[in-house]
């Protein structure tokens, strides 16, 4: 029975490992999403599309290791709501990094530079979402609910700034212009920043229900 454990803890350990694996790659894609963004560099958003790839292949290793564990290990309890938890996290996770590579696409797209204030604003609301992304991701380390929390209350800024943002990007659009259609890629950009902060807020809620075994609505 003692081997059984150990197996079950190692194979466990292997999971968060791999998960946190991801979680890394998730944040860097949104770093260099947001730097090809605004240096009009399409190189770097081109690597940013071709390696989202990685992340799905993670997501699928993910699925495998979860339905290992549970046909073999059959877990219960607070086991069993770390596997779930792992498996909800990683579709979570496979998510924000197609929304990084969405805003890679749009770089692509606009190929040029935003002007100084857009710019600003962008990197504002991306620097708010790495910060949920590293967070959330620590309290995953950590198995951190109170942690998590602290990370989903963040997510009310980046829903304020995403708002600021609309009325900053449609205030001046001359609607007779190609500057419409312009400003309906700089928000998309937006809501795919909105977007990974919601789903940051979702992994919150697993956390809490990780440790807690209650389920708490965090968007609210």
């Amino acid at each position: 029975m003692a081997e059984v454990r150990k197996t079950f803890d190692h194979d466990l350990l292997e999971l968060k490992k791999h998960l946190l694996k991801m979680g890394e790659r998730v944040d860097k894609a949104v770093e260099r999403s947001i730097k090809a963004l605004i240096e009009n560099d399409i190189a770097l958003a081109e690597k940013v599309i071709s390696r989202d790839k990685k992340i799905n292949d993670m997501e699928d290793i993910t699925d495998d290791k979860v339905i290992q564990l549970i046909t073999q290990q059959q877990p219960v309890a607070k086991d069993l709501r770390k596997v779930i938890t792992a498996l909800k996290m990683n579709a979570s996770l496979e998510r924000m990094g197609d929304l990084a590579r969405n805003i890679a696409s749009a770089a692509v797209r606009i190929d040029k530079k935003p002007s100084d204030a857009t710019a600003v604003k962008i990197a504002e609301m991306a620097s708010v979402v790495q910060s949920m992304v590293r967070g959330i991701m620590q309290a995953y380390l950590e198995e951190n609910g109170e942690l998590a929390k602290e990370v989903a209350a963040i997510d009310d800024k980046l829903d304020s700034l995403y708002k600021n943002y609309l009325n900053y990007l449609f205030s001046a659009v001359d609607v007779n212009s190609k500057s419409v259609e312009e400003a309906t890629q700089y928000a998309f950009i937006g809501r795919h920043l909105e977007r990974i902060g919601d789903h940051v807020t979702n992994i919150a809620e697993l956390l809490v229900y990780l440790e807690e075994a209650k389920k708490f609505d965090l968007n609210n």
